[in-house]
């Protein structure tokens, strides 16, 4: 009974490790996005 349990708290805990991860990565990708669209904005006005 006391592994079943390990093992479902361990399951959880990548669980939620990964779909932070995840979640920081699309972080990530949306701010470079908002980089790559204000130097073009830039360059257009320029």
């Amino acid at each position: 009974m006391r592994t079943t349990w390990l093992k479902l708290v361990l399951a959880a805990a990548s669980v939620l490790f990964t779909g932070s991860a995840l979640a920081g990565e699309t972080r990530a990708r949306q701010i470079l996005d908002r980089f790559e669209h204000a130097n073009q904005w830039r360059d257009h006005v320029m």
